[in-house]
């Protein structure tokens, strides 16, 4: 099941009882009942930076500094609903076609555990995963055949759908598909995307493998790809709260093809999970 999160102040919207109401009494799903009832705001003149102001308490009952606590507000609340403006309403973004792939055998260069919160926190482990990738020279070198392989951002073995944690692996084809990579001690470290992994662990040479899925396949506008595969998570997170097409979760994954990002610029396709139709 697929959770929705108020469009007002972003609490998880788990069951009927929290939801607000309309004016016929009618429960409303984009909106708690702490913020809209009997079809209006219940505080309609609060401002975005006052939202935020009440939400960081909240927040920060699991566990989160109060810094952290607003930044994730800031990063979080802006893009809800009541507080979009015509300018900051997120494009309309939607798959540019649905692929069903077979079971994908990648050779894992790093794997970080994280969730958004941490990431929206400005403390995350995502760029640190990727800033020591890029500075191993063993990765920019071309695959047998010449070519430079593609990397793949995986995201894996979720807690809680988007509102646990889950790991992040850096990755790239696996060079002997079908075969087990082999650590440096000599023996086979195989794991599929299900399996357990301890916290904020850095592996590296091991097999990671995708199962078979089905895909919603979204692509990013070309630009800065910090910028934009960022922008494209918010479209899609809009995307999911729209669409029929829930997410399995059983592993999504951005691919950078390297005739297509240079020097950090390019556009990137991402690969969402989805059940099938």
């Amino acid at each position: 099941m697929t959770t929705q999160f108020c469009q007002s102040c972003s609490m998880p919207l788990v069951d009927d009882s929290q939801l607000g109401t309309d004016v016929n009494g009618s429960l409303n799903k984009d909106y708690c009942k702490y913020c809209y009832e009997n079809g209006a705001f219940t505080n309609p003149d609060c401002t975005l930076e006052e939202m935020i102001e009440i939400c960081v308490p909240y927040v920060m009952e699991n566990g989160m500094s109060e810094e952290e606590a607003r930044q994730l507000m800031k990063n979080t609340v802006p893009f809800l609903k009541r507080w979009r403006t015509d300018q900051d309403e997120l494009p309309s973004f939607e798959p540019v076609r649905y692929e069903r792939l077979d079971a994908i055998s990648l050779q894992s260069l790093i794997t970080k555990r994280t969730s958004n919160k941490q990431e929206m926190s400005g403390n995350g482990e995502i760029p640190q995963a990727w800033q020591q990738v890029m500075s191993q020279s063993n990765t920019e070198q071309p695959s047998s055949e010449g070519k430079q392989p593609p990397l793949y951002a995986v995201y894996h073995q979720y807690e809680n759908e988007i509102w646990g944690e889950y790991n992040f692996t850096i990755a790239v084809p696996e060079r002997n598909t079908g075969a087990a990579a082999t650590n440096n001690a000599g023996t086979t470290a195989a794991h599929d995307v299900n399996s357990s992994n301890a916290a904020n662990t850095v592996q590296s040479e091991a097999c990671l493998v995708l199962p078979e899925a089905e895909y919603a396949v979204f692509r990013t506008r070309s630009g800065p790809v910090m910028e934009v595969v960022a922008e494209a998570w918010h479209g899609i997170w809009k995307w999911q709260s729209e669409t029929d097409r829930k997410r399995t979760y059983s592993g999504d994954f951005e691919l950078y093809h390297a005739d297509k990002v240079i020097n950090g610029v390019g556009e990137v396709e991402i690969y969402i999970a989805v059940e099938r139709a």
